[in-house]
């Protein structure tokens, strides 16, 4: 299996701004020539020498449906047990049901919160380099245009070392 790769590993061209107001003029602008989120890495220093990509998506949506089915599932089984014990009444499937439902809307609804507490991919900061807003942006061969829109904005060159992609 291969490891994660950030997009900052990934990008052939890095620029870094001094404020949030000109790296966002700048990434709408990259959108707007047509290079999606997932080929940009927008990141913001957030302490103990780590950068966090602010496109990347949190996990929410997946834990919230992998926790509405465990939730449904508990709801069903506990059908079963009261079934079991004779506690179940005589709309067994109509329980089922309801509890099915009650248990995929609580845990789900847990499951999205734990969601946004997962921590978004990050990496390292380059020893002593104090911007605070980096972009990275896999340009393929656009690469000139891409530094000319970053520029336009107010980026400037930040050292930057391509971690070599691993087949």
């Amino acid at each position: 299996m291969r490891r994660h790769e950030s997009k900052l590993q990934r990008a052939n061209v890095v620029a870094g701004f001094d404020s949030q107001d000109s790296a966002d003029e700048a990434l709408l602008e990259l959108r707007s020539v047509g290079l999606p989120d997932r080929r940009i890495g927008y990141y913001y220093q957030a302490g103990r020498g780590r950068m966090v990509d602010l496109l990347a998506g949190r996990h929410r949506f997946a834990a919230a449906v992998i926790w509405a089915a465990v939730g449904a599932a508990a709801g069903v089984g506990v059908v079963f047990l009261l079934d079991r014990a004779g506690a179940a009444g005589p709309d067994r499937a109509g329980l089922a049901v309801t509890l099915g439902v009650c248990g995929a809307l609580l845990l789900g609804t847990a499951g999205g919160i734990m969601g946004l507490w997962a921590e978004r991919p990050g990496d390292d900061i380059p020893a002593g380099d104090a911007t605070p807003y980096v972009m990275s942006v896999e340009a393929g061969g656009t690469g000139g245009r891409v530094w000319e829109i970053l520029c336009r904005h107010g980026g400037h060159a930040v050292p930057h070392t391509p971690v070599p992609v691993q087949a």
